[in-house]
């Protein structure tokens, strides 16, 4: 049956371009070369009605588009720095000029607002060792939850060990990479 259809196509055709070849024998030499320009123009104007018009509109578009991601790309980063320097701020890690303060220091002043105890700093290669001598495990953890907010920190030992029977202190050596 689609040997049938087909077979009805090409009888189709075949009697569609003899009935245009004799209509183009028809024609004059003039007529034959107006007619084959108004082919020629309308073709191309198909071509730029359909393919060049879509591509042009499509990269105005494109570029609209491209700037206004790039706009709102340059808001969302002011937007995160300003985020950063009030966390900064907030967590004591920038001083009263906008400098930012030594990890030190950091730790050393979120250790007393947490109730920490310093005994020592003992000093060493690119990292430094805070002990604490007695202090509540709860208070320790909590002065270490704080400095998480220091995003320029990073612990690389935490010991703890009970100070005494039935006492609730601990006694801590917290080494940090400084």
């Amino acid at each position: 049956m689609a040997s049938g259809k087909q077979k009805n196509i090409s009888q189709a055709w075949q009697s569609l371009r003899m009935q245009l070849a004799g209509f183009w024998q028809s024609l004059t030499r003039r007529e034959q070369l107006l007619t084959a320009l108004a082919g020629f123009a309308s073709v191309l104007f198909l071509l730029y009605g359909l393919v060049i018009l879509p591509v042009g509109d499509y990269k105005q578009a494109s570029r609209r588009s491209l700037e206004v991601e790039q706009q709102r790309l340059s808001r969302i980063i002011v937007l995160l720095e300003t985020l950063a320097s009030r966390e900064a701020e907030a967590s004591g890690e920038l001083d009263g000029t906008g400098e930012v303060k030594p990890l030190r220091s950091v730790v050393l002043e979120t250790a007393a607002l947490a109730r920490v105890a310093i005994e020592r700093v003992q000093p060493g290669d690119a990292r430094f060792t805070i002990f604490v001598s007695r202090a509540l495990p709860a208070d320790i953890l909590g002065w270490l939850q704080q400095l998480q907010g220091v995003r320029r920190y990073e612990i690389l030992q935490l010991v703890m060990r009970k100070t005494g029977k039935g006492e609730a202190a601990v006694s801590a050596q917290v080494t940090f990479r400084d």
